[in-house]
């Protein structure tokens, strides 16, 4: 009996990664969301990556990053690897953007808490997954 919860439960959460795999993504999906689609809102413009810009373009960027994590997600979902390389190492240089910004224009709290943050996960994704280990993440 407990063998099938077990069983249940990791086919239901997909438990071969770890949750915070999944909300790194979700949050970066929704973030490039935000900027490729919503822009038009306050709460996009009010950002610091809107007020003060990014090197690409904010509807550029947002896109890439959207594009990125849908790769990761279809591949996290699917366990396609090329997927998961390419996702992480995409939303990893497109985030690096976005902590360059925070850096040069002196947003150090956004930089820590947001752009490290993020780059550091989806560079954690990519090594791991690069050694072939990502079923123990």
């Amino acid at each position: 009996m407990q063998r099938r919860i077990v069983k249940a439960v990791n086919f239901s959460l997909n438990t071969k990664f770890s949750p915070l795999v999944y909300l790194f993504a979700l949050s970066s999906w929704a973030t490039g969301f935000a900027f490729t689609f919503l822009d038009f809102l306050p709460d996009v413009q009010n950002t610091l990556l809107y007020k003060h810009g990014i090197f690409l373009g904010l509807t550029v960027w947002g896109g890439l990053l959207l594009i990125s994590m849908t790769m990761l997600l279809i591949g996290l979902v699917g366990n396609l690897q090329l997927f998961i390389k390419s996702g992480a190492f995409i939303g990893f240089i497109i985030w690096l953007f976005g902590s360059l910004t925070y850096l040069l224009n002196g947003f150090y709290y956004a930089l820590v808490a947001v752009g490290l943050l993020h780059m550091l996960a989806l560079g954690f994704i990519y090594l791991r997954n690069s050694q072939g280990d990502l079923r123990r993440l």
